[in-house]
C-alpha cells in the first residue's frame, strides 16, 4: 500500500467514524425528542379531558344558577304578595 493509499484509508476511516458518531448522536436526539413529544401529547390529552370536564361542570353550574335565579324571583313575588296581605290585615 502506498503512502497516499494509507493516508486516504486513514482519512476515510476517520470520516466514517465521525459520520457514525454524528448519526448515533442524531438518533439519540431523535429518541429524546420522541419521548418528549409523547409526554407532551399525553399532557395535552389530559388537559383536553380536564377542559371538557370543566366545561360540563360550568354548564351544570350555569343551569343551577339559573334555577336559583328563578327561585329568587319567585320568592320576591311571594314576598310582595305576603306584604300586600299583611298590609290589608293591618288596615282591616
Amino acid at each position: 500500500m502506498t503512502e497516499i493509499e494509507s493516508i486516504l484509508t486513514a482519512t476515510l476511516i476517520a470520516l466514517e467514524q465521525e459520520i457514525r458518531q454524528k448519526q448515533e448522536a442524531q438518533a439519540k436526539a431523535i429518541t429524546e425528542q420522541e419521548l418528549s413529544l409523547t409526554a407532551h401529547t399525553d399532557t395535552l390529552r389530559l388537559l383536553q379531558k380536564q377542559v371538557s370536564h370543566l366545561s360540563i361542570q360550568q354548564q351544570e353550574y350555569t343551569q343551577h344558577l339559573e334555577r336559583l335565579i328563578d327561585i329568587y324571583k319567585n320568592f320576591g313575588q311571594l314576598l310582595r304578595w305576603l306584604e300586600k296581605i299583611n298590609s290589608r290585615e293591618k288596615n282591616d
